[in-house]
C-alpha cells in the first residue's frame, strides 16, 4: 500500500482535484480538498470563495456566509464576494447586512 502525505502534494495540485470533483457534482469531495488547500494556504482569498461555491451548492449556508467573510477580510475590494455575500444575506433574510454589503459595492 501506498500512503501519501498531504504536504507532498503540491498544493496546485489539490486545487485542481478540487475543481474537477466540483465539475463532476462530487461536492462533498471538493470541499474536502478545498478544506486541504486552506489549510496549506490561509491567506489566500480565491480558495475561500471557491469553498464557498461547494458550500452554497450544498446548501451550507451559515459555512457558505463564513467563506465569503473570510475572503472579503482578506481581500476587503473582492467585489465579487461582497456581491455573492449581499444576495445570499438577502437570501437568508438578512436584509440590514444585505443592503450594508451592496453599500460597499457602491464606494
Amino acid at each position: 500500500m501506498i500512503c501519501f502525505v498531504l504536504e507532498e502534494i503540491p498544493v496546485s495540485k489539490l486545487k485542481l482535484s478540487a475543481e474537477l470533483a466540483f465539475s463532476k457534482g462530487q461536492s462533498e469531495e471538493s470541499l474536502k480538498i478545498w478544506t486541504q488547500v486552506i489549510s496549506r494556504e490561509p491567506k489566500n482569498e480565491q480558495h475561500y470563495y471557491k469553498r464557498f461555491r461547494v458550500q452554497l451548492r450544498l446548501q451550507r449556508f451559515k459555512d457558505a456566509l463564513k467563506d465569503l467573510t473570510s475572503a472579503i477580510e482578506l481581500k476587503p475590494a473582492f467585489e465579487i464576494a461582497i456581491s455573492q455575500r449581499a444576495g445570499l444575506h438577502l437570501r437568508l433574510g438578512h436584509c440590514r447586512e444585505g443592503m450594508a454589503d451592496f453599500q460597499l459595492l457602491q464606494q
